[in-house]
């Protein structure tokens, strides 16, 4: 192939003929799909609008029926009291009942309840609240005289109405009506009550209403609870139920209407005389009050997704006729184009629609590609010599080629005074190694034309060009990687040193342990030996001798387990500040007469989980060690709380939020740069008299309280340790105990 054919075919490739390889004969046929398929968007739209109106007016409708039929409830309920109001005014105007004859009494109202099941009990009751004579055996009778219906009966005269309630004897859901009984005197001589059971009322209602299919009514007591539903469940009676309306201020009609994902619900209070006595609930299914709409709406989605099917079928075999076998010429030629034939034409007629005038503009370009061609290879030789210069300039690297005559000059001006040597000997190592030998790398501190010195890499690679043989040099400027290596070399050894501490920790907890358990033995024989030995002889003196010493390894041992951060932090809500007045209170009697105790506390700290005694033995250890530090000097050991967020500087493992911090400053001669790192070791002292365990003992109560120690230490100026001890979320309970937690 031609060179200018070759060059013109990479440039087409990149333009008309990528595209086609892409896929546009489908992108355009899925454009026009597309185009259909938006088309029917708007009649779905309008579709899915037209149902939710035809929803939204068929919700108002059953918020409609729901009210009716709630309110049809509670008159209902009225007819019925008032009937049971005439029916307990005829028993006791009846000479059967005010004959005095009890059996007669008793068949008269045993015929009356068995006439009318709404009723669990028609009952003659005397002034003593005892049943004259009852419609119920009598082993089931009982005195009433505690029901407050019948006290109110016999105290006002009037007919009264009781709450709804389980009954005694029938153990159902009822309310009792209670009618005084006067006769020949003006006080009430007795009380004709009756009860009705709420079930069999509620599915007579049921029934009466014609409530619609999938429709559930409940009555509630004035409490929420469950006395009767339709239809009936009886596992359910007497079930509180937390979302009934509670009425306050209430009158007979009012309605209250929710609407629910599942059900329509309206509620309505029931009111006996001017109390309420509880509430009716009547629910409508909404998926049955939708469902001819849904089937509506179903059926004409189905007609629309048929109806758009179709059109989709349409234009696609419409497009293959109309658009795609003009594009597919289009595309041929295009290929042959990006292959280097010049030659390639459509063959398309030049019609007036635009797929002709594309044919048409499409072979004008074709030919005047072919007439560039060579105007096009010319240009590119001219920019050959110029591109190497180009990528030379604009690279951030330095590449020096440099021939065996010259290693003494001028490469040595790029490096610093004390590389020149290691330089030019690579430099002597590459030009002298065989051919096919590879690069070479080294680093060196490079000079800048300011004279100012930085971290570089140099790269040299042998190179042989007819005959003569030369090495390339490419000088990389790698400041950032080594401040990155640098950083990264800085947090490991920062990493090793935790570890080494947590090592420590766990070496010293084990060993605690172990020693404790020893020590058990040995102050229990110790003290058996001093209860069977004379108090004043020498082997008890002994045995108590043994004994101390003993305890004092024993408290030795825990010092260790709290450095260790295993030993049992007994937590609850804790004021820091409280326990450092306190501790402070007692340190200050033992303090030398040369040193001042300075305590400054917030009153306003939140506070922490923690244990008080640890906390104590903390802030005890920090003024000690400040104390000892001073010496027979004068000085100041000050302390101070307060409430910080985590600095960026605390330990990884530490909390992130606010934390409570307790300062304790000193102004002795400060801590040496390179103890810094160890005074948190255990055994580890400056101090002749010192055992070394006083601050690993404090490191190890805050890691067991979650927290974290920060160090300011100046030789000459003092020394400050801050302890960060983390608040707790609100989540957390107000008192717990919990073992200890090792910090990271």
């Amino acid at each position: 192939m031609p060179l200018r054919s070759r060059r013109l075919g990479q440039r087409v490739e990149d333009g008309v003929a990528s595209v086609s390889r892409n896929g546009s004969v489908y992108g355009l046929r899925s454009r026009l799909l597309t185009l259909v398929l938006l088309a029917v968007v708007p009649a779905l739209g309008l579709l899915m609008y037209t149902n939710w109106a035809q929803r939204q007016q068929q919700v108002e409708w059953v918020r409609e029926d729901a009210k009716r039929l709630v309110r049809t409830v509670a008159s209902t309920e009225d007819r019925y009291i008032l009937g049971t109001r005439q029916l307990l005014m005829a028993i006791a105007e009846t000479p059967v009942v005010r004959g005095g004859d009890i059996a007669r009494c008793n068949k008269y109202l045993r015929i009356l309840k068995s006439k009318n099941p709404l009723y669990t009990l028609v009952e003659m009751v005397g002034g003593d609240g005892m049943p004259i004579c009852s419609s119920t055996k009598e082993s089931e009778r009982s005195s009433i005289s505690d029901r407050p219906y019948f006290q109110q009966a016999m105290a006002t005269g009037e007919f009264t109405i009781s709450a709804y309630q389980i009954g005694r004897v029938s153990g159902r859901a009822i309310v009792t009506f209670a009618y005084p009984v006067h006769w020949e005197e003006s006080e009430p001589q007795g009380v004709a009550i009756a009860s009705h059971d709420l079930a069999i009322w509620v599915n007579q209602l049921s029934a009466d209403l014609q409530l619609p299919a999938g429709a559930t009514m409940t009555l509630f007591d004035r409490n929420g609870a469950i006395l009767a539903g339709y239809p009936a469940d009886q596992k359910v009676i007497g079930k509180q139920v937390d979302n009934v309306t509670m009425w306050s201020g209430v009158d007979a009609g009012q309605v209250r209407v929710t609407q629910g994902t599942t059900a329509i619900r309206a509620e309505t209070p029931l009111i006996h005389g001017d109390q309420l006595a509880g509430t009716v609930r009547v629910e409508l299914s909404a998926a049955r009050a939708f469902a001819e709409y849904d089937r509506v709406f179903r059926r004409n989605a189905f007609l629309l997704g048929l109806v758009s099917l179709l059109a989709v079928l349409a234009a696609w075999m419409g497009s293959e006729v109309f658009v795609l076998r003009q594009t597919r010429a289009l595309v041929a030629t295009s290929h042959r184009l990006a292959d280097g034939d010049l030659a390639a034409r459509t063959g398309l007629a030049y019609g007036r629609d635009e797929l002709g005038h594309l044919a048409r503009v499409f072979d004008e370009m074709a030919a005047s590609l072919d007439t560039h061609a060579a105007q096009l290879v010319d240009a590119e030789r001219g920019l050959a010599a110029a591109g190497l210069a180009s990528v030379l300039n604009i690279t951030a690297d330095a590449i020096v080629r440099v021939d065996p005559a010259v290693l003494d000059r001028p490469v040595t001006m790029l490096v610093a005074a004390r590389a020149v040597g290691p330089l030019q000997a690579a430099l002597a190592t590459a030009l002298a190694a065989d051919e096919g030998a590879g690069s070479e790398s080294l680093r060196v501190e490079a000079r800048r034309a300011d004279g100012t010195e930085f971290p570089a890499e140099v790269t040299l690679s042998r190179w042989v060009e007819a005959g003569q043989v030369s090495c390339t040099m490419v000088l990389r400027d790698i400041t950032e990687r080594v401040a990155a290596e640098q950083q990264q070399l800085a947090v490991q050894r920062q990493r090793a040193e935790v570890e080494r501490l947590e090592s420590l920790a766990v070496l010293a907890g084990g060993v605690a342990h172990d020693f404790n358990n020893l020590l058990v033995a040995v102050i229990g024989n110790a003290c058996l030996g001093m209860e069977e030995t004379p108090s004043g002889s020498a082997l008890h003196r002994y045995f108590g001798e043994i004994e101390g010493a003993a305890q004092r390894a024993a408290g030795l041992s825990l010092q260790m387990l709290a450095y260790s951060g295993r030993s049992y932090v007994v937590a609850r809500r804790v004021q820091v500040s409280e326990v450092v007045l306190e501790t402070a209170q007692a340190l200050q009697a033992t303090l030398p007469p040369t040193l001042t105790l300075d305590v400054r506390v917030s009153r306003t700290l939140p506070d922490i989980d923690g244990d008080p005694a640890q906390l104590k033995q903390l802030l005890t250890n920090l003024v000690t060690n400040a104390v000892e530090a001073i010496g027979t000097a004068r000085g100041m050991v000050t302390v101070t709380t307060g409430l910080a967020t985590r600095p960026a500087r605390g330990e990884s493992g530490s909390a992130e939020g606010e934390h409570v911090y307790l300062k304790v400053t000193d102004t002795g001669p400060g801590i040496a740069d390179e103890l810094q790192p160890r005074i948190f070791e255990p055994f580890f002292s400056t101090k002749f008299t010192g055992r070394g365990l006083g601050l690993a003992v404090v490191s190890g109560i805050v890691r067991a309280h979650g927290g974290f120690v920060l160090v300011e230490s100046v030789p000459g100026h003092g020394s400050t340790f801050t302890v960060m001890l983390p608040t707790p979320s609100p989540a957390t309970a107000d008192s717990r105990t919990r073992s200890s937690v090792t910090a990271a």
